[in-house]
């Protein structure tokens, strides 16, 4: 009788002790996994933050951030966020990845060397470099037709994609009007290499006789000193002899 009670108490010991494991098991391990299981939260918007603020975002919501790709981005500085996935309010559970690419800046691009172009030519390499034709300055520069003498910024120079770049053009024709200097009182030969090397010719040289003067200085001139003249027009000069 005795052993009979024994092993029934016994058994009773053991079903209080499973009963009591299997409530354990229930509200430590199965109880939070029901009571998490549907839980969500909203993903952060993160378009525009720069990856440490996008970071922090997504931990504060429990969310892990992973950088996909980098791209390059006209309106976003450098290490700012420009897409990501899944979209900002969308519901997800905790734990889940926010991927995010994240901003290079503006492409930069090299000008090309637009010295000694037409300006029709010079927008075509701007064109095929991703820039674009800005303001045109103008130099008169004596030679014939319109070219491109420089630009800003200059050739070589990084700017971004898309940039405007300004054209210094050197205009003028064969009939570009120049001043005339003083000749008078110089020597002949020296003016008859100057004239010629600017352009001009020497035309009719006359020679007269002049005291207190060296020989060979010039005495008068036409045109006359101010006088407007073009590139290979004549000067006529007077020249001193002995008496």
């Amino acid at each position: 009788m005795n052993a009979a009670v024994r092993h029934l108490g016994a058994i009773g010991a053991g079903i209080v002790s499973a009963f009591a494991l299997g409530a354990l098991l229930f509200n430590f391990v199965l109880m939070p996994r029901l009571v998490r299981h549907g839980v969500t939260v909203a993903v952060p918007a993160v378009e525009g933050l720069s990856v440490g603020d996008a970071r922090a975002a997504c931990t504060r919501a429990g969310l892990l951030l992973s950088e996909e790709e980098r791209r390059h981005s006209d309106t976003l500085p450098p290490g700012s966020i420009v897409t990501q996935a899944p979209a900002a309010g969308v519901p997800v559970k905790p734990g889940r990845t926010v991927r995010v690419s994240v901003s290079m800046g503006q492409e930069r691009v090299a000008v090309p060397d637009l010295r000694g172009m037409t300006e029709r030519q010079a927008e075509l390499a701007l064109e095929n470099a991703q820039l674009s034709r800005g303001r045109t300055a103008e130099v008169r520069a004596g030679s014939s037709g319109r070219w491109v003498r420089a630009s800003h910024p200059a050739s070589g120079e990084e700017t971004a994609r898309g940039d405007s770049i300004d054209l210094l053009v050197a205009t003028g024709d064969a009939s570009d009007e120049y001043q005339m200097p003083a000749f008078v009182g110089q020597d002949v030969d020296d003016v008859r290499a100057l004239v010629v090397s600017r352009g001009f010719r020497v035309g009719r040289v006359t020679m007269r006789g002049a005291s207190g003067v060296f020989p060979g200085t010039i005495l008068e001139q036409e045109p006359v000193r101010g006088s407007l003249v073009r590139r290979g027009d004549s000067i006529d000069l007077v020249v001193a002899t002995p008496e």
